[in-house]
């Protein structure tokens, strides 16, 4: 991560730049960064702390780069079986057709 606060040092956009923080952000580290995780935390983090390296003023609550932003997550329930609706027709890779109902 030597080469990370050298990204931030002239303000020029180079498709290098661009992909050594699109390297950084898609790193196994960051754990999916899903919301409320620390990979999302991390990578927040790294976003703010690149924009103060870019000059950027923070325009977020208490002189932050962040806002605050009500979410909802969902988690899918796990089903462990599959249930085709009646009169559903589906054919195997040798060519049978399968029916239910």
């Amino acid at each position: 991560m030597a080469a990370l606060p050298a990204l931030a040092q002239d303000g020029s956009i180079s498709a290098e730049r661009i992909r050594e923080h699109t390297r950084f952000l898609s790193l196994d580290l960051l754990e999916g960064r899903g919301v409320g995780q620390r990979g999302g935390d991390i990578a927040t983090e790294y976003i703010a702390a690149q924009f103060a390296l870019a000059g950027a003023q923070p325009a977020g609550g208490n002189g932050s780069y962040f806002q605050k932003v009500p979410l909802v997550g969902l988690r899918p329930r796990r089903t462990r079986s599959f249930r085709p609706r009646l009169g559903a027709r589906a054919w195997t890779s040798a060519g049978s057709r399968i029916s239910w109902g």
